[in-house]
């Protein structure tokens, strides 16, 4: 193994161990992405939060980037891919009332943010979902990767 890390200590032992400078230096090619937020990462989650809330698909699918990617965790499944998916899974949700997506209605869906915190481009988002008005709501977090003023990628963990 090649070890080319600038000042910082850097030790390779038989060849295959390497402590180097900066993590960038060591990060896989497929994990640096280029970040370039015009706008503050919290904005556009809170634009894609009440674009949500109004129901407005077209404001909505605008907060993404169009290779967007939506994840469950721990499970790692993959929910959606791209605004095309996006658009067919969030339809149904805005006008009719969550009734093939979800299999039960949520005539009041809304989604209110009880906590944040922003790391970089990341948006970690306690939430709070109501799917019908005198129900409790559902809790959940999401953690939305920012990149280019849109949604890249939204972690969901809850049920």
């Amino acid at each position: 193994m090649n070890c080319r890390a600038p000042l910082v200590l850097a030790a390779c032992f038989a060849g295959s161990l390497c402590l180097a400078g900066p993590a960038e230096t060591q990060q896989p090619a497929s994990l640096k992405r280029p970040v370039a937020n015009t706008v503050a990462p919290m904005q556009v989650v809170l634009a894609n939060i009440t674009a949500f809330n109004r129901r407005d698909l077209e404001a909505f699918l605008s907060t993404y980037a169009s290779d967007a990617q939506m994840i469950d965790l721990p499970s790692g499944r993959m929910l959606t891919t791209g605004t095309a998916t996006l658009r067919e899974r969030y339809r149904d949700q805005f006008e009719n009332d969550c009734l093939e997506t979800m299999g039960v209605a949520c005539p009041d869906l809304q989604v209110t943010i009880v906590d944040t915190q922003t790391v970089g481009n990341y948006v970690i988002a306690k939430e709070a979902a109501r799917l019908k008005k005198d129900t409790p709501p559902l809790q959940l977090v999401v953690i939305y990767e920012v990149i280019n003023a849109r949604i890249s990628r939204a972690w969901f963990i809850g049920k």
